[in-house]
């Protein structure tokens, strides 16, 4: 756990349930965890767990970090808007955020998503 090294990228032996795999919402690589976060062993980001947020709603509030419109971001996931915004309304309601813009926030402060680049 903490203070203990991270493991080698690929390395799958003996790290039982700190080992999440495919797990990182910035490149999708393996998470190990790490105190009370966890670690990404390919891009070495950290990220805090939010419990139950899926990849789906992490994937929207990218979408919409980079100025995307519910419209534009539903589109490109290829999701009607109401689809969209179910998704985007569990994400605030996990997240405890008060609208969309404070989501995404809280998404980017908590390392759950990238920074838009």
């Amino acid at each position: 756990m903490k203070g203990e090294p991270l493991p080698a990228p690929g390395d799958r032996r003996n790290h039982g349930s700190n080992l999440k795999r495919k797990g990182c919402f910035h490149c999708g690589g393996d998470l190990y965890r790490d105190g009370d976060g966890y670690t990404c062993l390919l891009c070495g980001r950290s990220q805090t767990s939010v419990e139950g947020l899926t990849s789906t709603e992490a994937e929207i509030l990218a979408y919409l970090a980079r100025g995307f419109t519910h419209r534009k971001a539903a589109a490109a996931l290829h999701f009607s808007e109401a689809m969209l915004q179910k998704h985007l309304t569990r994400a605030m309601g996990k997240l405890k955020a008060r609208n969309t813009t404070h989501a995404v926030a809280l998404a980017l402060k908590h390392n759950l998503i990238g920074f838009p680049d």
